[in-house]
């Protein structure tokens, strides 16, 4: 019975993968704050299921250093979640699956949100889109690390992070779109340490 589920959704349960095909509820299993995925050999999906956020069909997803990773027929993936225990996070510019590459282009809503150990993350050149509450309750984050340039952003992405200090951006000389501030928090460009 999915409708175990519901209560959960309200406190931590973001995303939610199903390897077959549609199963049968009676009504709100997950909420609207959970976003489902699905393979693309299933059958019965459609554009919304219950009163959740648009599903997303997908080819499959896999693991990788506690990053969850959700890939496509079209050779990118996403990030979806993480449920590592690490402080300090790099995500991988590709990922390669039975031989196959996928480019990470994006980081979903709420795919790191309540992670309050987390302290760093490292964000690849190919990402060019950051969900909503994607880093939301993450009260720790003093510092994000972007290779390339400014990624598009959903609201909130920093969401009740406070009243700790908040995480600075740090960017690469010669990468555009940064001002003094994204997305409401500090910018500053990355100086590497020498050798």
């Amino acid at each position: 019975d999915l409708e175990i589920f519901l209560s959960s959704t309200y406190n931590c349960l973001t995303h939610v993968y199903f390897e077959g095909n549609e199963p049968y509820t009676a009504g709100w299993s997950f909420g609207s704050a959970v976003t489902p995925y699905y393979l693309s050999d299933t059958e019965g999906w459609n554009s919304w299921w219950e009163y959740t956020q648009p599903i997303v069909e997908c080819n499959g997803w896999i693991t990788q250093d506690g990053i969850i990773y959700v890939y496509n027929s079209d050779g990118t993936a996403i990030v979806s979640g993480y449920v590592g225990e690490k402080d300090s996070i790099v995500i991988q510019e590709t990922i390669s699956i039975d031989s196959v590459n996928y480019s990470v282009i994006s980081i979903d809503n709420e795919a790191f949100a309540r992670h309050v150990n987390l302290i760093s993350i490292t964000i690849p050149n190919s990402v060019t889109s950051i969900g909503e509450e994607a880093f939301s309750n993450c009260s720790e984050l003093t510092s994000v690390y972007f290779e390339g340039n400014a990624p598009s952003v959903g609201k909130y992405v920093f969401s009740y992070s406070y009243p700790y200090t908040p995480a600075t951006i740090y960017y690469r000389e010669g990468t555009e779109g940064w001002t003094d501030t994204w997305a409401g928090r500090p910018t500053a460009l990355r100086v590497e340490a020498l050798e």
